[in-house]
């Protein structure tokens, strides 16, 4: 029986381990998916010139956003709140959920209150600018996966191991 609890325990360690590599991975992740989301907004305001509000519905209805959280969230809470402020909620559950730094949650809502303020040529480069400052961001969270995500793994079985060596 003490060897069974020893390797549930290496386990729970290794499981450990892996579930802060993923949470990692997810945030990277997220980034990447809201950089293709920003591109994606701008070539729709580029051929449609239509509200935000439109905008985000019609890309609610794209194939690669429809299960993308952040377009889903913003979408449900459009018809009852302004856009600034469904997306500002999108991002807070995002937060929440973990998929989101509070610096990246902030930088995603400096774009959220600046969008549909002014004229076409002037919301392209509000995304614009909001892209390039969440591509820095997204190859932040890439580079912090890369480096400390094998290292989370390994550290989880090696503690898992430690403590079954310790209580030994």
């Amino acid at each position: 029986m003490g060897w069974i609890g020893g390797l549930l325990l290496a386990v729970a360690g290794a499981g450990m381990g892996w579930y802060a590599a993923r949470r990692l991975r997810r945030r990277a992740t997220y980034l990447e998916t809201c950089g293709r989301l920003l591109q994606a907004l701008w070539q729709e305001m580029s051929y449609t010139s239509q509200p935000m509000d439109a905008l985000w519905q019609r890309l609610a209805q794209n194939e690669a956003f429809a299960a993308f959280s952040l377009v889903r969230d913003t979408v449900d809470g459009l018809p009852d709140t302004a856009f600034s402020a469904a997306f500002g909620a999108a991002l807070e559950k995002a937060e929440t959920a973990g998929d989101l730094l509070p610096a990246d949650r902030r930088l995603l809502a400096e774009f959220g209150d600046g969008c549909g303020r002014t004229d076409l040529s002037g919301q392209q480069a509000h995304i614009a600018y909001y892209r390039d400052r969440l591509s820095q961001r997204e190859e932040e969270a890439r580079r912090v996966y890369e480096e400390k995500g094998r290292v989370y793994r390994v550290l989880g079985l090696t503690g898992g191991i430690a403590l079954v060596l310790l209580l030994m």
